[in-house]
């Protein structure tokens, strides 16, 4: 591997796997629990990543999104980039299961585990920072604005069809969007991004290895509190579909990621930027979200399957980053 790459390997091995490897070994010592995991994940949600989200857009460079002239335009078709691919992940997600003849629970799960990929500051914004360095931070943080939304509307309503309780109104759902800590503080961490990009002076350059310290720094806290959750027990059980949502991940949502980016560029929708679409191109190799295991929690899904092909899917992806280091440089 050329020596950059080699730099990027070792990164993500010490920032994310090495972690994630040893708060598995420590919980199955009995050295740690897991009672810690949960809020420890909610409050790098609520006081770290606002704060990386505003710098991330703060830093972004307009001509970069821009379409028409409009940085907003921009913003928005990288947004609605995101939002169409997890859509048709849907569809192919219930495909799949038909072909496994699944229950109904254990089809929600499947769907989920398929149309939400870990973008956020766990492995998707991260990927993009080390292979495309701040700028690709700026988009990857862009690209995965969509998914608190997303997931608290069209995951919920996925949830309801196919789980057995949960059943939240739509009203209530909107409005947790804007009145939870969880989804409200990134969301306003974005606009003060937006304000600050527009409004204020550039980004002093002092900021930059502060910023880099912390993104390291909370994925590796990320990774071990992920790791002290691990269970294989059911990827036995599940090893069918644990391979073939790591083929929806790695395989079939950057292939539809392609055809996407393709024609909302043809539309003058998307930036036609090169950095965009490697940008998107390495979101779209990421494996299944967490949140996907959240989701089974809440509507009576089956949490086995999810938790397995969560696992699974990313661990497999320590093997697939090479390959999207190499395509996108």
């Amino acid at each position: 591997m050329p020596p950059n790459a080699t730099e990027q390997a070792l990164a993500i091995a010490l920032t994310l796997y090495l972690p994630l490897a040893f708060g598995y070994a420590l919980r199955k010592l009995g050295v740690v629990g897991t009672a810690w995991t949960r809020p420890c994940m909610v409050w790098l949600m609520i006081l770290v990543e606002p704060p990386i989200t505003a710098y991330s857009l703060w830093r972004m460079d307009s001509r970069s999104v821009a379409v028409g002239g409009s940085f907003y335009a921009g913003l928005g078709g990288i947004i609605l980039t995101a939002s169409l691919i997890a859509t048709a992940m849907i569809f192919a997600g219930r495909l799949g299961s038909e072909a496994f003849r699944h229950n109904a629970a254990t089809r929600g799960a499947f769907i989920g585990a398929s149309m939400f990929s870990n973008n956020g500051f766990t492995l998707g914004v991260f990927v993009c920072f080390l292979f495309l360095g701040v700028r690709g931070q700026s988009l990857g943080a862009t690209y995965a604005t969509y998914f608190l939304p997303y997931f608290v509307t069209v995951g919920f309503i996925i949830g309801r069809r196919y789980g057995a309780t949960g059943r939240i109104p739509v009203r209530q759902q909107f409005l947790s969007v804007f009145t939870q800590p969880l989804s409200a503080l990134p969301l306003a961490g974005f606009v003060v991004g937006l304000l600050l990009n527009r409004f204020a002076p550039p980004a002093p350059d002092w900021i930059l290895p502060v910023n880099r310290a912390v993104i390291h720094a909370e994925v590796a806290v990320y990774a071990f509190a992920i790791g002290c959750t691990l269970s294989f027990a059911s990827v036995r059980r599940y090893w069918r579909e644990c391979v073939a949502v790591c083929g929806m991940k790695f395989l079939v949502t950057p292939v539809v990621g392609f055809g996407v980016v393709f024609v909302l560029r043809g539309l003058g929708v998307l930036s036609a930027e090169p950095i965009v679409g490697k940008a998107i191109f390495v979101q779209n190799c990421m494996p299944a979200a967490i949140m996907s295991v959240v989701l089974a929690k809440l509507f009576r899904l089956n949490e086995d399957l999810a938790a397995a092909c969560w696992a699974v899917s990313t661990l497999a992806s320590a093997a697939v980053l090479p390959f999207v280091y190499l395509a996108v440089r």
